[in-house]
């Protein structure tokens, strides 16, 4: 069906529910099961599944902790204890608390902002099928060897001589299966925040629960991706024979844990934010009364996100580094707890000039305040380095993380779900059950943690299946086994509470709590698309302070006039500025595929392939991902129904552009967002070389022939060009000359196809190779590295060209050619940085 726009001033035609519901809808069967893409139904999967993997880690702990609960105990040996404690760990870590903030993230952000959909929908499902088929890899490993390393995978441990099985092969790529879809998700949740905000929802409106996640998912961007990048070196080193950790060949087993914790405490605060976002949300809703401290509590989540990539070597007081850089982290360390003072400090200001309603979600929020001050106060004492010799590796650190990590997350958790859960399943929660389970839980909790402190400071050390009867350990361990299975008794109670109430529970109204966001105001349960009519935004808390939602300025009333109405043919979605939230463009999202569980398979095969070394099978398994990403980019963009009249009537009418073939504005900030994460990853390398030529006596090892610098220097000379044809293609782009595009587009390809053949043809004729030690291994993997990051822009610049040359109309989709142009540049950049690492530094230093 097709409409026609109004004149100015005249109302817009009105389209029946079932009419505008069309193109929204999931579709049935199987095939419309893998192929969904909206984001109600994939946040509800992600949070169904990653309660699935709690509740797997629950039964791995309480056989760890009924193995402990009397001295030498055999219900575990020591090895499947080791297993146990691998699996459990890596599991909470990896498995439960990411991907369970991402999917509420992913059910509650779209509408919160006022939004119908998240920017790229399939994107966000290759982050769902990427965290599933990522975890049952991982879990596959029960059926042949598990890991045993830790979750932590410390080297040598973890290298092929100490743990020559496949276990740690299923750990280093299920896992990063999984960690890649979570990337894509944080950059689903960037670009939600900036660019898919209700009109009028300027920053000092935007909710602190947005806040929180925007802030997460930048941490997650740059936290996750130096963690994949020494996932594969280590899988490398198992595999090939590198030695990027290996101390006898120029490596440095320290490495691992520069790298890996570079990740881990920026992953605490990963899951902190959103739980701080959480509680932010919840305690205004039952205080009754407006969040004390807006301004200081959106500073304090920016400023804890960049303080926690500086605290990394606060896990590492053991390892001997020089003093003086101690004292820098011991510093840093301490210092993180200000903006978190803050925000607790918020919050109590909050209830104590509220009037405050004990609902259940509230009761959750008050146990984090008693559990996570605690866990605040053992981290600022672990954070001293004499009081951390003491007590490193002991159960007094087991204490710590587990009153930070369960009572700074698990608990806001359970609370998001009583919140929240009303809204998205139409049912409300039990309250009498929803007080019993959390006294259990809290009781529980607190009877199973608070007593490792106390074994701790006995010397119980961490990571062992047992310990010697008469050692005064008994009471506390058999203390802390009662609490773990009391713990498990509320948390069943929950899972009773949440399938009695979705089966036959009273009918949840649309806004159950009385709260104050956006996301209250769409019918319970929400339609599909959210909001037909978005709403305009005037204040902070909308739902308390604004009694209708279509007044704002002349414009944004028009575009929301005509919005609800037009275009009803594919899921159009408007595209706001960052700062103000003004209208800036109307984009089509996209509709369901298949694609991105095609690419999450082909990824998740290769991965298995790799583990048994077979190649083969590995190649076509990475040659089904990418045809999977060449049909979800193709049919991208098919099926679309154009009426230009309506369009330009539509852009007359509103004053801001209609793109059916997508979004100029985020498909650029996208762009931005790839290219930061790709400097990441190469940074990774970088920093990897670096810290390696500090810490080796000679850089080359004696005896090493440097590289020459007349392939490497052709070879950028070469992208160079490659880089300023791009430039050229996107001048052409914005005056609409397809012929200079198509051939800019062209030259660029041919020259970074140029690029990779003289780098590929250098990488054979050096005097070295990646197994000859740490050196070679390195200067293989940056020059392989950037090889594979060019051979990425040919492959989508030779896509784009072809379907400019494909199309009749080449100026519809020139947008592309924009943000193609903006990664050739940066390509160019990176390469010449990455040339003075491998081919300059040997000669300076």
């Amino acid at each position: 069906m097709t409409t026609t726009l109004p004149r100015p001033g005249e109302q817009p035609p009105q389209v029946s529910d079932q009419e505008f519901e069309r193109v929204w809808q999931i579709p049935r069967g199987l095939l419309g099961r893998l192929s969904t893409v909206q984001n109600s139904p994939l946040g509800l999967r992600f949070v169904c599944l990653s309660f699935l993997f709690f509740v797997l880690a629950g039964v791995l702990a309480l056989t760890m902790r009924t193995q402990l609960a009397i001295p030498e105990n055999s219900l575990l040996s020591p090895e499947l204890y080791n297993q146990f404690f691998t699996m459990h760990g890596s599991t909470m870590m990896f498995l439960f608390a990411v991907p369970m903030i991402e999917g509420i993230a992913t059910l509650v952000l779209p509408q919160m902002l006022g939004s119908r959909e998240l920017p790229f929908p399939r994107l966000t499902a290759f982050s769902f099928w990427a965290f599933l088929i990522g975890g049952l890899l991982f879990y596959a490993s029960f059926l042949w060897e598990a890991p045993s390393g830790g979750w932590f995978a410390y080297v040598p441990l973890t290298n092929a001589e100490y743990s020559p099985g496949l276990g740690m092969d299923f750990w280093l790529l299920g896992l990063n299966v999984a960690e890649i879809g979570a990337i894509a998700g944080a950059f689903e949740l960037v670009l939600a925040f900036f660019k898919m905000r209700a009109p009028g929802m300027t920053l000092r409106r935007v909710p602190i629960f947005a806040w929180a996640m925007m802030v997460t998912a930048f941490m997650m961007i740059f936290g996750f991706t130096p963690l994949v990048v020494g996932s594969l070196m280590l899988e490398v080193d198992r595999k090939v024979g590198t030695h990027f950790f290996n101390e006898a060949m120029g490596g440095s087993p320290l490495l691992w844990q520069h790298l890996f914790w570079i990740f881990g405490h920026p992953d605490v605060y990963i899951q902190f934010l959103p739980a701080t976002g959480i509680i932010s949300t919840i305690i205004p809703v039952f205080a009754r009364r407006r969040l004390i401290g807006y301004p200081l509590i959106v500073i304090s989540l920016v400023t804890t996100g960049f303080l926690s990539f500086g605290l990394w070597v606060h896990h590492m007081f053991a390892t001997g580094l020089p003093e003086l850089s101690l004292s820098f982290f011991t510093a840093s360390s301490a210092l993180i707890a200000i903006p978190t003072g803050i925000q607790i400090f918020a919050w109590i200001a909050t209830l104590w000039n509220g009037r405050p309603v004990f609902s259940t979600a509230l009761l959750y929020v008050l146990g984090f305040f008693v559990i996570f001050v605690l866990g605040g106060l053992t981290g600022v004492m672990v954070a001293a380095v004499p009081f951390d010799l003491q007590v490193h590796d002991t159960f007094f650190v087991v204490a710590h993380f587990h009153y930070v990590l369960i009572g700074g997350v698990a608990f806001p958790l359970f609370a998001a779900f009583f919140f929240w859960a009303p809204k998205f399943i139409g049912k409300m929660l039990d309250e009498r059950l929803g007080k019993i389970g959390f006294w259990l839980t809290f009781i529980g909790f607190n009877l199973a943690f608070f007593p490792m402190h106390i074994s701790g400071f006995l010397g119980m050390p961490r990571r062992v299946y047992t310990y010697l009867e008469g050692s005064g350990l008994e009471l506390w361990n058999m203390l802390s086994t009662i609490g773990a299975f009391i713990l498990a008794l509320g948390v069943l109670t929950f899972i009773i509470n949440f399938l009695k109430s979705w089966l036959g529970g009273e009918d949840a109204p649309g806004n159950p709590w009385n709260a104050d966001t956006l996301e209250c105001l769409t019918p319970t349960p929400a339609p599909q698309y959210g909001f037909r009519t978005l709403p305009i935004v005037r204040s902070r808390h909308p739902l308390w302070d604004q009694e209708a939602f279509d007044a704002g300025t002349a414009q944004e009333e028009r575009v929301v006039a005509n919005l609800a109405n037009y275009p009803i043919d594919w899921r159009a979605q408007l595209a706001t500025s960052a700062l103000d939230a003004e209208p800036q463009e109307v984009f089509r999202v996209s509709g369901p595929s298949v694609a991105p569980f095609v690419v999450a398979a082909g990824l998740m095969a290769m991965s298995f392939f790799l583990i048994f070394d077979q190649v083969l099978p590995a190649v076509l398994s990475l040659a089904v991902a990418v045809l999977g990403l060449l049909a979800w980019h193709g049919t991208d963009y098919a099926s679309v129904t154009r009426n230009t009249q309506q369009d330009e009537a539509f852009e007359r009418d509103t004053g801001i552009p209609v793109r059916a073939e997508g979004s100029v504005g985020v498909t650029n900030t996208a762009m931005l967002l790839t290219c930061a994460t790709v400097f990441t990853a190469v940074a990774t390398l970088i920093f990897s070389t670096l810290y390696l030529r500090i810490e080796a006596p000679q850089w080359p090892p004696m005896g090493t022939p440097l590289p020459e610098p007349i392939l490497p220097t052709a070879a950028w000379i070469a992208l160079l060009i490659g880089g300023g044809a791009a430039v050229a293609a996107r001048r052409g782009s914005r005056r609409e000359r397809p012929g200079m595009v198509r051939i800019g587009m062209a030259v660029a390809c041919l020259f970074g196809l140029i690029y990779a053949g003289l780098h590929a043809a250098d990488l054979l004729r050096v005097p070295f190779g990646p197994s000859t030690h740490a050196y070679g291994s390195l200067y293989f993997a940056l020059s392989g590295v950037m090889i594979a990051i060019v051979m990425v822009g040919v492959l989508a610049t030779a896509v784009s060209l072809f379907w400019l040359i494909r199309d009749d109309t080449p100026p519809a989709q020139l947008f592309n050619v924009q943000a193609l142009a903006v990664y050739w540049v940066f390509v160019t950049g990176l390469a010449a940085l990455v040339g003075l690492v491998t081919t300059a530094l040997p000669y300076i230093v």
